[in-house]
């Protein structure tokens, strides 16, 4: 019998001492996991920029941001558009296998908390290149054969504060498929798929041309029955009309090579046809033999 009040007093003692021991669950820092999280947030978004973000015409694009509404630098591209001809002032034919892509983008900043980040100096420093089909990245600087001094060029500060619409010029190889947009200083890059985003000019032009073509062949009336036909009258005999002297073609003169050094003189080309003022500098003239330049001749034709 004492035996086994003995038996059971020592396994009671056992079960207490193990109940003692266990460990306690730790607790979770719930404030100090969110905390962590929270400030690796940007981290993980600049380490998406510099990977690479799908650029979109359109869409506004920010860097150096607090919140995805809060930058110190937001910018759009409002227009990325290949062009037939240069529609400022042509200098030279643009280079074999390539072609004159304009992009046009609104830059919006404001004061970084960042001291080392100066906001205006976005287009300084953000590079244009091109990505070929080889996987090369080709820089892409301003175009050597079209100038527009109605524009801002990229590529030059703006006041950190303002907003300023840029624009670049770009001789783009012919085999390239994205467009991509650099900031050197951190790696941020965007990069703008041509197949997309490339809103070619020479498509725009040519579809109406089609469209005004078919309505024509659907709305041609069926041919009217051959009307009776009418015994002319006597007509008096036609008098001669003296043939007036056409005056000599007046001289070209004017340049071809670039304004800022060029002196106007007389050429030995002919002129094939004048700009259009819409969309050309006045004077642009177009020469039979291919080349372009500047002449009095379109300049007087152009204002008239």
């Amino acid at each position: 019998m004492k035996t086994k009040y003995l038996a059971s007093l020592l396994l009671s003692l056992t079960v207490l001492l193990s109940s003692c021991s266990q460990p306690e669950t730790p607790e979770v820092d719930t404030a100090s996991d969110e905390s962590t999280s929270s400030s690796e947030a940007p981290t993980a978004k600049m380490g998406d920029l510099t990977e690479g973000v799908p650029g979109q015409v359109g869409f506004q694009h920010g860097i150096d941001c607090i919140e995805v509404d809060d930058c110190s630098v937001f910018f759009t591209v409002e227009e990325l558009t290949q062009l037939k001809e240069c529609d400022g002032y042509p200098l030279e034919a643009s280079p074999e296998d390539t072609d004159l892509i304009k992009a046009t983008v609104r830059v919006t900043t404001k004061e970084s908390q960042d001291k080392n980040f100066v906001p205006g100096d976005f287009p300084v420093w953000a590079d244009w290149s091109a990505l070929l089909n080889d996987g090369v990245n080709k820089s892409l600087a301003a175009s050597d054969s079209c100038v527009n001094e109605d524009t801002q060029p990229w590529g030059r500060p703006l006041k950190t504060g303002d907003t300023e619409i840029r624009t670049h010029y770009m001789d783009v190889p012919k085999d390239a498929i994205a467009l991509r947009l650099t900031d050197s200083r951190n790696g941020a890059r965007w990069e703008f798929d041509l197949a997309s985003e490339l809103n070619k000019a020479t498509f725009a032009a040519d579809t109406p041309a089609e469209a005004e073509q078919e309505n024509a062949q659907v709305q041609q009336p069926a041919a009217a029955e051959p009307l009776p036909q009418e015994t002319p009258l006597p007509q008096p005999p036609v008098q001669e009309t003296p043939i007036e002297q056409v005056p000599a073609t007046p001289p070209v003169r004017g340049f071809t090579g670039a304004p800022s050094v060029s002196e106007i003189e007389e050429l030995d080309k002919t002129i094939s046809h004048c700009g259009d003022p819409s969309i050309h500098e006045t004077g642009t003239t177009f020469f039979t033999d291919g080349s372009t330049g500047w002449t009095e001749n379109c300049s007087a034709q152009m204002l008239g």
